[in-house]
């Protein structure tokens, strides 16, 4: 590699091209091709880009931290675009985006549930985006004890969907989430993992059809974390027998597309 012959990096070429329009297109690019649609009911999506209003909701809209994940500086040098902005940039100036972050990724200090179901109520499509949260809840020694929606997360997801406004859940994760009550109910569910500095303008592209999702599940997700850990070649269950309250399958298996 040349490590020892040429041991000290050359600051003007890393100025030149550190986050050069090079390295976003690549960032994008890489963020659209890890993008898994978990669900598609009734051809929710994509969306018409010509949607009057739309109530953008959730601890992980405009979070640029946990779109990274794990081991990225505390000063983060380039601009990492959030879902919330790349709605904005995909759709018309016209269009009247309602934002309310609704809570917080884990704990319940923050209860903006009342204003989340008003923005829901007043828009034709509810984008309710949830998951993790970088430093947060993901990454080295941040274990858990359940797989479950954190905080209260899943109390903003029903309430938002209780208003009847069609709504479409976009996940931000580093681990399979057991999202049983989103997987029965919401329509759309987009799985963008922690989708990078240009993770929001992806994930746009992916709701409103410019893109076409072909990410591949490289994990199974469960209904429970009772179920883990997956086998490939037999049951979790004796003789492949039914738990007694759910499905022994996974809630979406490894490699689904």
């Amino acid at each position: 590699m040349g490590l020892f012959e040429h041991p000290y990096v050359d600051p003007d070429y890393a100025a030149r091209i550190v986050n050069s329009k090079g390295h976003r297109d690549l960032a994008l690019q890489a963020s659209r091709e890890s993008i898994v649609l978990l669900k598609n009911h009734k051809q929710i999506l994509p969306l018409k880009k010509d949607i009057k209003t739309i109530a953008v909701i959730g601890p992980d809209a405009d979070a640029p931290v946990d779109q990274l994940g794990d081991y990225f500086p505390h000063n983060i040098p380039q601009h990492v675009v959030t879902v919330l902005e790349g709605i904005k940039n995909k759709v018309p100036a016209k269009t009247k985006i309602n934002y309310v972050k609704g809570c917080e990724v884990i704990g319940n200090k923050l209860n903006e549930i009342e204003k989340a179901k008003n923005a829901a109520k007043n828009s034709d499509i509810a984008i309710v985006v949830i998951g993790e949260g970088g430093y947060i809840t993901n990454g080295e020694g941040r274990d858990v004890a359940s797989l479950d929606l954190t905080g209260l997360q899943e109390d903003l997801l029903k309430a938002v969907y209780a208003t009847g406004t069609p709504t479409v859940v976009v996940l931000i994760n580093g681990r399979p989430l057991s999202i049983r009550w989103a997987s029965e109910n919401i329509p759309g569910i987009v799985e963008a993992w922690m989708c990078g500095e240009q993770g929001g303008n992806a994930v746009a592209d992916v709701l409103f059809g410019d893109y076409n999702p072909g990410g591949k599940l490289p994990v199974s997700i469960p209904r429970t974390i009772g179920q883990f850990p997956f086998y490939y070649n037999h049951s979790a269950t004796k003789e492949g027998a039914k738990y007694i309250d759910m499905p022994a399958t996974p809630l979406y298996e490894f490699g689904l597309d």
